[in-house]
């Protein structure tokens, strides 16, 4: 750490002695290998926090290299962004842009690796197992839809509309566009054998190609070999010349699928405008824009004709980009989780649109041009405020899958039931208002596959619902449901039945009716037919139980 760096750290010293909390910081510190555990055991041994913190600037002032970096990174990493930003005025103070560690320098070393943090916003398949949303990856390839990310010790590829990358406050610097992804490996030979000595290594026996992804100042770096990561002594590894070539827009068009399209994923690269070469791509077709930092979409968009796909989800727009309402071409358009609210009376113009995503923008009404995109297939408006829907939205005549969860019904939307093309229908609100009834005309819905209202406070169902001969799952948990119809047991194609979190004390005596059911969940219910104790052995338990009692019944 140099003159300057201390002086920052001597500047903000009871500021850090007042707010900051070292419990989760030591193990960050410890993973950058600013300290080893050791070190860290003996500061952490101190009797109050304000002697610990004390301490740790202490400690953090005698090492060299870049330790103020790293130290802003452990802050960021455990929550204390606020803090991480006072170490930033070294930077500014001289005149400099502090490095966001996401562009690369002229002079900067090109064999320095970087990877990036993103956090899982949908349930994931990963090797053997669901990412959940809120989990934490370490993204190590970026060059295609398809993310290598590494989770625990486990490395694997993973969808990137799953993802949204985590950016720092400095990456809110607007910098020219860069067209690279963010991330960066490096591929190594291992030249010496490398026999695990401690937690997390790898034994490699030398010959292998590994990716290196981590590469701390001192100690260990962090590979990856096939589906394995772990750490590896780097005097065993030979870094691989001519990497890291930079692949224009045109060479990373992907052109695949059944029919071919053109794709472009540009997705996580903190671009806070587009780049020029980007408008000369006019075959492409599908464009993904996603967790970027752009505010505003420019007007030449309308050079690329046949881009019928656009991502541009988790962004930071501020209005509805009005160049979208001249791309009448457009099908399928993403705009959630952005920084506007309302939409644009003209979007009625984007007639051919088959899917419009408009997830978590707080929405409050919906503009009934909104009700005559007649070719709309798919509508999702997850996380608004909406109450209600105007009748007009009898109009969507072909629309299919309609998720309106976590909005603020405090009646169920009794215009949902004209739709009757629907197959799939969310209405879980997990959080704000409630609704208690379902109204008899869900039976209209004969087409429905999918139905959730969990999280509200239905106390009853209606036996109507029997009449929905196509649906498959059905998840009503965390209401307030104290029975259960036995018209429901007329779902034969019922896969997936999830009733907890209610107030059940009977379940129909018609359930082994079920024959298509898979998926059974009733826990948190004060079940007494069937007992719990059957209950938690099982459906074929359940079923063999309801059938025994039946034939008891029938012989007395």
């Amino acid at each position: 750490m140099d003159e300057e760096d201390r002086k920052v750290l001597t500047k903000h010293t009871q500021r850090f002695e007042e707010e900051l909390q070292v419990d989760d910081l030591y193990i960050a510190l410890a993973s950058k290998g600013v300290f080893d555990f050791k070190v860290l055991k003996e500061t952490k041994a101190l009797e109050t926090r304000e002697d610990q913190v004390r301490s740790l600037l202490q400690l953090l002032m005698t090492r060299e290299g870049d330790t103020l970096t790293k130290f802003s990174e452990a802050l960021m990493e455990t929550d204390q962004g606020h803090l991480a930003e006072l170490l930033t005025t070294a930077a500014d103070s001289n005149g400099d842009q502090p490095d966001n560690g996401l562009y690369e320098d002229v002079n900067a070393d090109p064999r320095m690796v970087r990877t990036i943090l993103a956090v899982a916003v949908t349930p994931m398949r990963f090797r053997d197992f669901l990412l959940q949303p809120g989990d934490e990856v370490i993204v190590v390839n970026q060059e295609s839809s398809q993310w290598t990310v590494v989770h625990g010790t486990l490395v694997g590829q993973v969808d990137s509309a799953g993802l949204r990358v985590k950016y720092e406050p400095q990456d809110y610097i607007v910098r020219p566009p860069a067209t690279r992804p963010l991330v960066r490996t490096l591929v190594a030979k291992v030249v010496k054998p490398h026999q695990a000595s401690g937690p997390y290594q790898l034994t490699l026996q030398g010959g292998e190609n590994v990716v290196v992804i981590e590469q701390p100042h001192t100690g260990p770096w962090t590979v990856v070999c096939g589906d394995q990561v772990g750490r590896v002594d780097p005097a065993c590894l030979e870094l691989t010349e001519g990497q890291n070539v930079e692949l224009s827009l045109q060479e990373q068009i992907y052109k695949g699928g059944h029919p071919e399209v053109a794709a472009l994923n540009i997705q996580g690269r903190a671009l806070h405008s587009l780049p020029n070469e980007l408008f000369r791509l006019t075959e492409l077709q599908h464009l993904y824009l996603a967790d970027n930092l752009l505010t505003s979409l420019p007007d030449d968009l309308l050079k690329l004709p046949n881009v019928v796909r656009l991502d541009a989800n988790r962004n930071k727009l501020r209005a509805f980009p009005e160049v979208l309402v001249q791309m009448e071409q457009l099908e399928d358009l993403n705009l959630g989780e952005n920084d506007f609210n309302s939409l644009p009376s003209d979007i009625g113009k984007l007639i051919k649109l088959k899917k419009l995503w408009l997830k978590n923008l707080g929405l409050s009404t919906l503009p009934i041009a909104v009700c005559f995109l007649r070719n709309l297939h798919t509508l999702n408006l997850h996380g608004n405020r909406l109450n209600g829907f105007d009748d007009e939205i009898v109009n969507l005549t072909a629309l299919a899958t309609l998720d309106v969860s976590s909005n603020q019904f405090t009646k169920f939307p009794k215009q949902i039931c004209a739709l009757t093309s629907l197959q799939r229908l969310y209405l879980g609100q997990l959080h704000g208002h409630k609704f208690k009834v379902i109204p008899d005309g869900i039976a209209n819905l004969t087409q429905l596959k999918v139905l959730a209202v969990d999280n509200n406070h239905l106390t009853s169902l209606p036996a109507s619902i029997g009449k929905l001969e196509n649906l498959e799952t059905f998840h009503a948990h965390k209401n307030k449901l104290s029975a259960v119809p036995d018209e429901i047991c007329q779902l034969s194609k019922l896969q997936s039945l999830w009733l907890h979190g209610n107030a059940i004390r009977k379940l129909p005596k018609t359930l082994d009716q079920l024959v298509s059911l898979q998926d059974l969940r009733v826990e948190g219910n004060p079940l007494s037919y069937p007992p719990m104790s059957v209950c938690q052995k099982g459906i074929g338990a359940m079923k063999k139980f309801i059938q025994e009692e039946r034939e008891l019944h029938e012989m007395a």
